[in-house]
């Protein structure tokens, strides 16, 4: 595995790992806002180390930063030497990542079963992506 995309999958699985300990927390001052914001945080580092993976690009030609969170989740749809992720898969991660905007420069107003939904919807997804792309299982991280 290349260096970069090897990185890009630790920061990853790293930012999964503290979402699910923060939603596991006993308390919840600030537990909904730091799920979402890990979460999606791990989702555009998985995406990117993908794209990487499988010998795409993450940078424009000249350009200082990475690509962003929608041109990543649109490559894994539609770039068939990096496709990785469904119409379907990619709504799910755009939800977590719509929740994530609201709580990051707003409030989000969520449910605690619609949080444990988006969740658990997201950490099937991210452990399959992890399982068809790297050959890898998430409990291997724990």
């Amino acid at each position: 595995m290349k260096r970069e995309s090897r990185i890009l999958l630790t920061k990853a699985t790293d930012s999964v790992l503290l979402s699910i300990e923060h939603f596991n927390r006993p308390w919840d001052r600030g537990r909904y806002e730091a799920v979402l914001v890990f979460f999606d945080r791990a989702f555009e580092l998985m995406l990117k180390a993908v794209i990487v993976y499988k010998g795409g690009r993450i940078r424009e030609p000249r350009a200082k930063q990475t690509i962003g969170f929608d041109t990543c989740v649109r490559k894994c749809v539609s770039e068939m030497h990096v496709k990785c992720l469904t119409e379907e898969e990619a709504l799910m991660i755009q939800i977590i990542n719509s929740l994530r905007d609201a709580a990051q420069h707003y409030v989000v107003e969520i449910s605690e079963q619609q949080l444990y939904m988006y969740t658990q919807a997201g950490m099937t997804l991210f452990s399959k992506i992890l399982r068809d792309v790297f050959n890898r299982k998430l409990s291997d991280y724990f």
